[in-house]
């Protein structure tokens, strides 16, 4: 890696951290590129909704028998926000959390600022220290609630949902996350690409301002999906899903 491929980050604790300013992902096909992708954008998805109590998941996983994980599927990502770098780690099987956690980064260590995990059929919550002493009041009684009965829940959820706001922006920057690709309910832009012309404008302009290397967005609507099916052999049930996708974005 060049000097120039990185940049430093520097947060509020005086921690210093590397990264990359881009990265691609690629690979042979059905090789889990796409199920890794859908699967971030679960999460995020996950962590916008109010889940209800006996909801069974359905998570995107890679095709595979893997005994040794026991129907649990495991998040862990890091990320920067508001000069802190966060660690939010998730698991899950199809009826709720199995463990839960975020931490930030401090003296080249992660501290935790909750930890959600399962003893003894009970739930237990730890952690509450990065709190203001406001908060620290409501936290105990909130993971009191945390039972059985809304183990389908995310607790950052919970703090979100009750105006914790010491957790607002790592909440802000997990649930905020968006994914463009072709079964994404933002595929159905190219609608608005093609008909709004200030709109095709502000887009091109974001998108040549943050480096990505496209100069210019236009969407090309004069074949109907329905006359790809046809021309280019498109599978009848990827132009269902994309109806069903432009159908909820409406």
């Amino acid at each position: 890696i060049k000097p120039d491929d990185v940049i430093e980050l520097t947060t509020r604790e005086g921690d210093k951290v590397n990264v990359l300013k881009k990265a691609v992902l690629f690979g042979a096909n059905a090789s889990g590129k796409t199920t890794l992708i859908e699967s971030i954008e679960f999460l995020s998805g996950y962590l916008r909704e109010d889940i209800n109590t006996g909801k069974v998941f359905n998570i995107p996983t890679f095709k595979g028998n893997f005994k040794d994980l026991e129907g649990i599927t495991s998040f862990d990502i890091s990320f920067f926000s508001d000069a802190v770098i966060y660690r939010y780690e998730l698991k899950l099987n199809s009826l709720g959390v199995v463990y839960e956690a975020l931490s930030y980064l401090s003296n080249d260590k992660y501290n935790c600022i909750f930890n959600r995990k399962e003893k003894d059929n009970q739930i237990e919550v730890e952690g509450f220290d990065f709190f203001t002493p406001e908060e620290r009041d409501i936290i105990p009684l909130l993971s009191k609630t945390i039972g059985n009965q809304q183990k389908a829940k995310s607790f950052l959820y919970k703090l979100h949902d009750n105006n914790v706001k010491s957790i607002e922006k790592a909440y802000a920057w997990l649930s905020g996350l968006i994914f463009v690709f072709p079964t994404s309910k933002y595929a159905v832009k190219a609608v608005r690409i093609s008909e709004d012309e200030n709109y095709r404008m502000s887009l091109s302009n974001y998108l040549k301002k943050y480096d990505t290397g496209i100069e210019k967005t236009y969407a090309d609507t004069s074949m109907s999906l329905d006359d790809a099916v046809t021309r280019y052999g498109m599978p009848r049930k990827v132009v269902e899903e994309i109806y069903e996708i432009a159908k909820k974005s409406e």
